[in-house]
């Protein structure tokens, strides 16, 4: 039902000198299946980032009716947005912790990878996202 699309990422990628249109292609997807889906589909809620202020327009124009969020290519920033983002959307009673603290493990985490992948027998550069995952899993059971 949520969907978070960072679309900072679209670029020219300089070895093939194509647009990557990766994460503008799944959030199209995801706006014709809140468009033109029923039931659940309809309920779909998405926070779209950029990384600045109406940049998207010269290759997204479509989007324009849709709230954009801006990180200026920082990942704290990003961070606070989704969890601001996110703590509009709980329906819950529990508060989600600020972005600051959460900014503050993240940190923690990225110091810490290092060491993870050594102990895993990893190099850093070349994790898949399964490895990322049980780094993270394994971070947070000591650190939670």
């Amino acid at each position: 039902m949520f969907g978070i699309h960072d679309i900072s990422f679209m670029a020219i990628d300089p070895t093939t000198k194509l647009p990557r249109l990766n994460m503008s292609f799944e959030l199209g997807l995801f706006v014709a299946a809140k468009s033109f889906g029923t039931g659940r589909q309809k309920r779909k809620v998405a926070l779209i980032l950029d990384r600045s202020g109406y940049r998207y327009r010269d290759a997204l124009s479509d989007i324009s009716r849709q709230d954009i969020s801006f990180h200026e290519s920082d990942p704290r920033k990003a961070i606070r947005e989704v969890r601001n983002w996110l703590d509009t959307c709980q329906s819950g009673s529990y508060s989600l912790p600020g972005g600051a603290h959460i900014g503050d493990q993240y940190q923690s985490f990225c110091e810490h990878l290092p060491t993870a992948c050594a102990g895993m027998k990893l190099s850093p550069d070349q994790l898949t996202y399964a490895d990322i995952c049980r780094a993270i899993e394994a971070w947070l059971k000591d650190n939670a």
